[in-house]
């Protein structure tokens, strides 16, 4: 019995090479052009062979500089290192840091955190 899918390959090939046949024998290829009228620049256009996908781009700009690292700043430094202390904690713990934070500042918040944190 023979194979459907090899029966099914075979029609499609032979589909696609009429289809290229049809193609390549027409003088202008067929492309959409939106009821607008063809005239000779455009049916020139319509004519020039695609560019390649693989053809090299040519270089016109000047080189971009490396990029510097970006350093983080104290603050978002520092609260990273708050969130990451709190994280763990009871709610009561996080409302004695919070009160901690509010009247000395943020290390001292952070030391306190890490010390409830470990014990």
């Amino acid at each position: 019995m023979p194979n459907p899918v090899a029966q099914l390959l075979d029609a499609m090939s032979s589909t696609l090479a009429a289809l290229r046949e049809a193609l390549s024998s027409a003088e202008t290829p067929v492309k959409a052009t939106r009821g607008k009228k063809v005239t000779r620049t455009t049916a020139k256009r319509l004519t020039k062979p695609a560019a390649s996908p693989t053809a090299p781009v040519p270089e016109t700009a000047a080189p971009k500089a490396p990029k510097k690292a970006k350093v983080p700043s104290a603050r978002l430094a520092f609260q990273g290192q708050y969130m990451s202390a709190i994280r763990g904690l009871s709610a009561a713990n996080k409302a004695k840091v919070k009160k901690v934070l509010a009247a000395d500042g943020v290390e001292a918040a952070i030391a306190l955190a890490l010390s409830k944190k470990k014990g």
